[in-house]
């Protein structure tokens, strides 16, 4: 916030590389923002309601993240805006609402009674945090074509949501963003898709089918506690050297999962109480699998362990009924527990 004292009329930026956060003050008239500038905090126009010219130094775009308030006073001074970050405080610009009987915002938390629909405009390339958090009665939403990031918590407890269609150019969805939305029967996401956060899909109790690219595989608790879960297809990719970490923890009705190539580690606790879980495929390049990976999964009947694997983790087969079937390729394997002892026990 060095250059937010409000006195500072115009500024030259000459060739800073980073500036943070509400960056400029509120009597700021010209600013000349340079090529050079990579990294830009947040709401940097928030208090410039006096801005009426902004230099770019021959760039035709502003390539920071902006509010629609800040698109408006960027705008009136001709500069066009990449990218329009949507929070909770836009919701005074409802008019891309298609129905809406009664909006309330409290304390910085958008308290909605009552929004079954809403249409996200195409200028819109990142919802934020928490932004649909807590809207219950949220059915239907439509995503805009150019969007490439869902943050963290963003549809955390649409517990009403039913349909929602993720856009081609989609890259990032963070943590819990679907977190509990209960009613989601389905998920196709799309190959463009490279990093999917902690429980993002974590407690959606209805949903029976996804679709998904192989990174999900690297990420934990994407799908804890879906229920029912039957279906996963997953989208192959260039994708290596993934470890598998708890991905489909409490998926109890998922009965076979075909593990991706790209594997070659599978977590403590993976397929831990995957109770109908009874056929899987483990890929010749697995090195290792990790403590309890497959406890209580009682009904597998065979596994195939490739000449790749080194080691099997404690446990691991703990309560398998059928661990005679499970074959072992490399008789140099280091193995925890003994097979008598994990049979037994």
């Amino acid at each position: 916030m060095i250059f937010a004292n409000d006195y500072i009329i115009s500024l030259n930026l000459g060739n800073i590389k980073e500036i943070d956060e509400y960056c400029f003050g509120s009597a700021l008239e010209e600013v000349t923002i340079p090529t050079t500038l990579t990294k830009m905090g947040h709401n940097l126009f928030t208090k410039c309601n006096n801005l009426r010219k902004v230099d770019l130094c021959g760039k035709r775009s502003f390539s920071g993240e902006v509010t629609f308030e800040e698109k408006k006073k960027l705008e009136k001074c001709g500069v066009h805006c990449d990218k329009v970050v949507f929070t909770y405080k836009d919701y005074s610009q409802m008019k891309f609402v298609t129905t809406c009987d009664v909006l309330s915002l409290s304390g910085g938390n958008n308290l909605i009674q009552s929004l079954p629909s809403i249409v996200i405009p195409d200028t819109i390339q990142v919802i934020f945090n928490n932004c649909f958090a807590n809207c219950m009665y949220l059915e239907e939403i439509v995503l805009p074509s150019k969007l490439t990031e869902i943050c963290n918590f963003a549809f955390f407890k649409c517990y009403s949501l039913n349909k929602i269609v993720l856009p081609t150019h989609l890259q990032i969805i963070g943590k819990s963003a679907f977190m509990f939305c209960a009613s989601l029967k389905d998920i196709d996401m799309p190959s463009s898709v490279t990093f999917i956060g902690k429980s993002a899909f974590e407690g959606c109790v209805k949903l029976q089918k996804v679709v998904s690219p192989i990174i999900v595989f690297n990420s934990p608790k994407v799908f804890k506690r879906c229920c029912s879960l039957t279906k996963i297809d997953v989208l192959h990719s260039r994708e290596m050297n993934i470890t598998m970490k708890k991905t489909f923890k409490y998926c109890y009705q998922l009965s076979s999962i075909d593990i991706p190539k790209s594997v070659i580690k599978i977590g403590d606790y993976t397929f831990k109480n995957m109770y109908w879980l009874d056929e899987i495929s483990v890929p010749q390049n697995v090195v290792l699998i990790g403590n309890k990976a497959f406890l209580n999964c009682n009904l597998l009947t065979q596994i195939v362990f490739g000449h790749s694997l080194q080691e099997i983790g404690a446990f691991c087969f703990k309560i398998a009924a059928n661990w005679n079937n499970f074959i072992f390729q490399n008789r140099s394997l280091l193995l925890r527990k003994t097979p008598s002892y994990i049979a037994t026990n």
